[in-house]
């Protein structure tokens, strides 16, 4: 794909992402109804190819396999690609390590837009991808069509909020029996994700990416489901993900994302007004703001380190936390009374990070760390619960990723919902009745948010 291809047709310069890799092409990389067509007067692209263009099989073979690792090279993209990759990352490794070893590669044309596509075969399925390269040999987008599948309806329980129908279903396996998911989305032309509770538990707020191109952006539902609404009562200049809503000072944290592909923490209010970067301008790539109860702090993620921050919102100044043992760190969550953290993590033994090896360890005020869990167990995405005394996560350590409960002391781990779920990034409500969290279509990269009954808190 070349420079000026690109600049024509930007949205797919940046992989189109849905979830894990938007299918932003079709098998010979034409763009699906309603892409963004290219400019008048721009050359007409010449028809399929009967060569690939140099050096994009090698970044497609070389893309799958770090991916499937946890480790992307983020030099070897443009910075909104990198960008894209950093926030589907979790997604796009579940979903291309479900697929097993790559095992072949075929070139099969050039389309209208540059890309070169290529059918992949992997262990467990197959996948049509399209890659475009920039002048200088970095990956500029990527798409993908897997071959999909849909499962039975989902049945709610009684009592449970009404909700549009999923766009698949998690029937509960024959042991053990795990509580019926309830969808509270169903947008088939986006992804949604990263859902959050209101304080007075009622509402939704979660980030939703269009199918073809465009940036996250925040909508709302009730937790008994319905159209989800735009949130935002004001132009933002920053794509929105990773939100936490404070349920004592009720305003609204998120990691913002510029256009360069640049990330850092963002506030606004309760009625979507007010949008504004907390931290200096300038300062390192951060992800995932968790709030200290009273309101005045944010724990960040230091992305460009790998180490968490504790972010001072008066002054807009952060400080690392250094851990003991020293850790390479990932998500992370304040407990309710702000002396704890849970945290995605795994031991600094000067390895390349690999977030698919993280577990879930506790970090004091003063950095001292343990794991939840004995005996290396991996886990993602923590949260408390909002009386402090249990912690949930994601884990695929039984299969696809799936929600578990753990005791802050790490006895009693429960797994919540069934591997096949590929359920992701769990909240709980604070009215302790509801966990929420993202669940990916079978087989391919659509997500919506879904709810189940909570485990009952300790007394």
């Amino acid at each position: 794909m070349t420079a000026q291809s690109c600049k024509r047709s930007a949205t797919f310069c940046a992989l189109i992402l849905l979830g894990a890799i938007l299918a932003a092409t079709d098998a010979q990389g034409r763009a699906p109804p309603g892409a963004p067509a290219q400019a008048a007067g721009t050359p007409v692209q010449p028809p399929p190819a009967v060569a690939a263009h140099p050096g994009t099989e090698a970044a497609l073979r070389r893309s799958i396999a770090e991916v499937r690792a946890g480790n992307p090279d983020y030099t070897q993209m443009s910075a909104d690609f990198a960008a894209l990759v950093r926030q589907q990352l979790p997604r796009m490794q579940s979903l291309f390590k479900s697929w097993g070893e790559l095992k072949s590669v075929k070139f099969t044309g050039v389309g209208p837009l540059g890309w070169d596509a290529y059918d992949v075969v992997f262990d467990n399925a197959t996948a049509s991808f399209a890659i475009g390269l920039t002048a200088d040999g970095k990956i500029a987008g990527e798409g993908v069509r897997p071959a999909g599948a849909q499962a039975p309806p989902s049945v709610a329980p009684e009592g449970a909020p009404k909700a549009q129908p999923g766009p698949h279903a998690v029937t509960a396996e024959p042991a053990p029996v795990y509580p019926h998911i309830t969808y509270v989305t169903n947008d088939p032309s986006g992804a949604d994700y990263g859902p959050q509770f209101s304080p007075d538990s009622q509402r939704l707020i979660f980030e939703r990416a269009p199918l073809v191109g465009g940036r996250a952006e925040t909508y709302w539902v009730p937790i008994q489901g319905g159209t989800p609404q735009v949130f935002l009562k004001e132009t933002s200049p920053v794509g929105q993900t990773r939100l936490r809503w404070s349920p004592l000072t009720n305003r609204i944290a998120f990691t913002g994302i510029g256009p360069q592909g640049t990330t850092s923490t963002w506030l606004m209010e309760p009625d979507g007004t007010h949008i504004h970067q907390a931290s200096a301008p300038g300062g390192p790539n951060v992800f995932y703001p968790s709030w200290y109860p009273d309101g005045s702090k944010v724990l960040e993620m230091d992305g460009d380190n790998l180490a968490p921050r504790i972010l001072n919102l008066s002054t807009g100044s952060s400080v690392q936390l250094h851990t003991t043992p020293a850790l390479l760190t990932g998500m992370g969550s304040v407990s309710p009374d702000g002396k704890w953290i849970a945290i995605a993590a795994q031991r600094n033994l000067g390895q390349r990070y690999d977030q698919s090896k993280n577990e879930i360890w506790l970090l004091s005020e003063q950095g001292d760390a343990h794991p939840l869990e004995k005996g290396d167990m991996q886990g993602r995405a923590p949260t408390w619960s909002p009386d402090g005394s249990k912690v949930v996560f994601e884990s695929d350590r039984n299969g696809g990723y799936a929600i578990f409960v753990a005791d802050r002391d790490g006895t009693n781990v429960q797994q919540l919902t069934p591997s096949s779920a590929l359920a992701e990034h769990p909240v709980w409500s604070p009215d302790g009745k509801w966990l929420a969290f993202s669940v990916r279509e079978v087989g391919g990269f659509r997500t919506t948010i879904a709810m189940i009954p909570a485990p009952p808190l300790t007394p």
